[in-house]
């Protein structure tokens, strides 16, 4: 990666960090332990919908 090309891409994070700081928090502040697999499935849900918002396609695949 050329220097340019990184100062770039370092200049977009650093403008990006409160977004997502809040979003980490967001995930964090969800109840998501082992045996709180709705908590769990939120998450999932919540980033997906984070990935969908920006062009991606996602699949969920729950396990047993």
């Amino acid at each position: 990666m050329s220097n340019e090309v990184a100062s770039t891409l370092r200049r977009y994070l650093d403008g990006q960090r409160d977004a997502m700081l809040a979003f980490v928090r967001e995930l964090v502040a969800i109840p998501s332990h082992v045996t709180q697999p709705q908590g769990a499935n939120a998450v999932g849900d919540r980033v997906c919908r984070e990935l969908e918002a920006i062009g991606y396609t996602t699949e969920r695949v729950h396990g047993p």
